[in-house]
């Protein structure tokens, strides 16, 4: 009688959990290793699934611009905000100046930031016009 009520459970258990019940360790007998083993399992895939999600999350949003580097490719990003006086351009002269040409060629600027700049331009010792 045991043994049919343990094979009817693990028939249960067949569609619930992916385990093996076809070659139980004790004939009859699911043993709780291979349950917890299962949901150990489950568990685990989970978590990475959260984790996959939450890294495709930070790769996906963007850096706010004021942590962009002026050397860096996206740099560009920062020419509305230094160009408003809300970002800084970089302390020295000379790096001010090549970040402030490399704005003055992004097409996407204003009329009035593209004056703006050109004033700010001026002002920089040593920096030609853009």
């Amino acid at each position: 009688m045991l043994r049919q009520r343990t094979a009817e459970h693990a028939h249960l258990l067949e569609g619930e959990l992916d385990i093996d019940v076809a070659r139980p360790r004790h004939e009859g007998v699911i043993v709780a290793a291979d349950i917890v083993g299962e949901s150990y399992r489950r568990i685990s895939r989970s978590h990475l699934l959260i984790g996959a999600a939450l890294i495709a999350t930070a790769a996906a949003a963007p850096a706010p611009e004021s942590a962009i580097r002026w050397d860096a490719k996206n740099a560009y990003l920062k020419c509305d905000g230094a160009i408003d006086g809300s970002i800084a351009w970089p302390a020295e002269p000379e790096a001010a100046c090549v970040a402030m040409l490399m704005c003055a060629n992004e097409p996407v600027l204003s009329a009035e930031r593209q004056r703006r700049l050109i004033e700010q331009i001026r002002r920089v010792p040593g920096c030609g016009e853009p």
